[in-house]
């Protein structure tokens, strides 16, 4: 989670940073080139707006990435060790080995193994993928355990 954290506060540190520069390079280019006020605002609110949507791709990656995080921790604390890929089909540009592993089985420690790697939903950039926790099925006594005890409940309720 601290990882996370981390990468979060660096992207984001990143941006006003990348925005400044890429301004610098706009008014260069305008007095280099004699651009008028009309094409300096042009390319700086391009510039603007490719600053706009990375901020946006970072904080829905990084969204993604941090609730996968606390979810696995969740299922781990549990017991659970493993899930079910889930291809969720809000991707713009979706990735043939992700639709192809929607279903698949995987170690939630180990990751799901697609394109010759072990990865986890939402590793790769824009990857907006998820996973269903996986209950292995009870043994035959648990089975009948539960069974014996709702047989039990149902005869104190006075239902046979």
């Amino acid at each position: 989670q601290k990882a996370v954290e981390i990468e979060n506060s660096s992207l984001i540190e990143s941006i006003p940073e990348k925005y400044f520069t890429g301004v610098e390079t706009v008014a260069m280019l305008a007095l280099l080139y004699g651009w008028s006020k009309d094409e300096f605002k042009e390319n700086l609110e391009h510039r603007y707006e490719v600053c706009k949507r990375r901020v946006k791709t970072i904080a829905r990656d990084q969204t993604h990435k941090t609730n996968y995080i606390f979810t696995s921790d969740l299922c781990k604390e549990n017991g659970i060790r493993y899930a079910k890929w889930v291809y969720t089909y809000r991707s713009e540009v979706p990735r043939e080995s992700h639709v192809q592993a929607n279903g698949q089985v995987f170690d939630i420690d180990k990751g799901c193994l697609i394109d010759g790697e072990f990865i986890f939903p939402t590793q790769k950039i824009n990857c907006q993928c998820s996973f269903r926790p996986v209950v292995e099925e009870l043994g035959d006594d648990m089975a009948k355990e539960i069974e014996k005890n709702a047989y039990y409940q149902k005869i104190v309720e006075g239902v046979k």
